[in-house]
């Protein structure tokens, strides 16, 4: 099925074009890592998300490549991308994705063919672009007489952030992960998210910030945010703490495997 999707339409035209260096911003869940991924070739460089890599990945990455493809949850003047690769980035083609609006939504639905007496509903509560197509697609694959699938179908969809189930949403999953710490580790949220820097907090603090890097799609960004306000070199830090020795990857494997019996739990408990 073709399906015309308008505000994808200048995205496609910077990757199709010579330009070596294109970067499309937006926000999650709106396809910029699937169109760069149309693009995957040996000689292209595919970033995604700028905002998680350092300048020497950058350049490790992108010195042999013939192009380089990247990615960004935000505007480049937004983010905390590395001065260096924002110079790099600016010499080739941006691109900012404006999410779909309900008119938009809605037009996709109708060339999903789904039924007209749904088109409105589902364009005007589905909101991310993954959670959009998903719908249209179970939309199709109900009997449209029968209303109470259909409108089970929407619902769930409806309530999926970033095309993401509330299993792993990014205020379920950093919920569940504080929760656990608190039970492993005998420490408070206000501890674990404080700027408190001793000893028995650092080890609790990089275990819970690298399973929410685990469990969900927040950036390093958006992942400081849920810890104080950390920046995301101090998260990447943390991260790369735990990955550094292979029985403390160990420990931080085992308490995302907790982490994810716990979200489980929670889920059934509310089906």
């Amino acid at each position: 099925m073709n399906i015309e999707i308008d505000f994808q339409t200048e995205a496609r035209q910077a990757l199709a074009s010579k330009a070596k260096i294109v970067l499309i911003t937006g926000g999650a869940g709106m396809g910029k890592t699937h169109l760069v991924r149309e693009h995957a070739a040996d000689d292209v460089a595919i970033i995604d998300n700028l905002d998680d890599c350092t300048w020497e990945h950058f350049e490790a990455v992108t010195q042999d490549a013939r192009r380089v493809l990247c990615t960004l949850n935000t505007r480049l003047n937004q983010s905390r991308v590395h001065d260096r690769i924002k110079t790099k980035v600016c010499q080739g083609a941006i691109v900012h994705m404006e999410a779909p609006n309900e008119y938009a939504r809605t037009k996709i639905a109708r060339q999903f063919g789904i039924d007209p007496r749904f088109i409105n509903i589902v364009g005007g509560r589905v909101r991310t672009f993954p959670a959009l197509v998903g719908c249209c697609i179970a939309m199709n694959a109900v009997n449209p007489e029968d209303l109470e699938a259909a409108n089970k179908v929407i619902n769930n969809y409806s309530d999926k952030l970033y095309g993401l189930t509330s299993r792993n949403r990014p205020s379920h999953v950093f919920r569940t992960v504080l929760d656990v710490v608190k039970d492993v580790y005998m420490v408070q949220e206000h501890e674990v998210t404080g700027q408190r820097r001793v000893k028995a907090l650092m080890w609790p603090r990089h275990v819970a910030i690298y399973a929410v890097k685990e469990l969900s799609r927040l950036t390093l960004s958006e992942i400081g945010n849920y810890f104080g306000g950390r920046d995301h070199s101090t998260i990447l830090h943390s991260i790369n703490k735990i990955k550094s020795k292979v029985h403390w990857k160990d420990e931080g494997d085992k308490f995302v495997e907790m982490c994810k019996a716990r979200l489980d739990e929670r889920v059934e408990a509310t089906v």
